[in-house]
């Protein structure tokens, strides 16, 4: 239930209506003008119970501190692993210690320093949550493209997003996102790799704004 309560105001500002709630929450008080005929009345509302907030089940929470546990004995700095774990236990699986463990010496096999990984991760958490099988095939890919060794390791410490694709054919995809790696030789005998980005459905080649077709599509 709610009342409606007109307000006079002074000047000849006419009345204001305004809905309050139920009277049980309402208390009304006199406020005098100038003139007695003048009055206002004030509506002091009681404060609303505060909204239950969730509250993360201990389980979650055993989880959640597992995950950091582990990554700070890695040696990853605290402020980074507080950020990792708030968010990538989250997501689905994203409290799995043991896919992370895995993802992370995947990439420090591949000859990636364990700082550069904790950088990968703080930029691009969910690939703590990709399965291996997973950053194995968007690595063989990128090999198939030319890349290998401290090239490989470059592109993927400033591309880390890459790795939660899935690749598929000449391409790699990510829902409706698509992505692919072109690599060519650079000037001083290394190699460079650029990366064209598009959504699925996108168009190509046409007049007078579309973007140029990706040399892997």
């Amino acid at each position: 239930m709610s009342l409606a309560i007109r307000c006079p105001l002074p000047n000849g500002m006419g009345m204001r209506a305004f809905q309050a709630p139920s009277p049980s929450r309402v208390q009304v008080s006199r406020v005098y003008l100038q003139r007695p005929s003048q009055t206002l009345r004030l509506v002091t509302v009681a404060a609303a119970p505060a909204e239950a907030t969730h509250r993360a089940a201990p389980t979650e929470i055993i989880r959640a501190n597992t995950m950091r546990a582990f990554l700070l004995k890695l040696g990853w700095d605290a402020q980074w692993v507080d950020g990792i774990t708030r968010d990538i236990c989250r997501m689905p699986e994203g409290d799995d210690v043991a896919k992370a463990d895995a993802a992370i010496k995947f990439l420090t096999g591949l000859g990636l320093r364990n700082r550069d990984v904790e950088n990968m991760a703080s930029s691009c958490k969910p690939i703590l949550r990709v399965p291996e099988p997973q950053l194995r095939a968007v690595v063989d890919y990128l090999t198939a493209q030319g890349l290998s060794d401290a090239a490989l390791q470059n592109f993927l410490v400033r591309n880390p997003q890459l790795l939660t694709y899935v690749p598929e054919g000449d391409v790699l995809t990510k829902g409706r996102a698509k992505a692919s790696v072109e690599v060519a030789p650079a000037g001083d005998g290394s190699v460079g790799a650029r990366v064209h980005v598009w959504r699925d459905g996108a168009a190509f080649g046409t007049a007078p704004v579309a973007p140029l077709t990706p040399n892997k599509q």
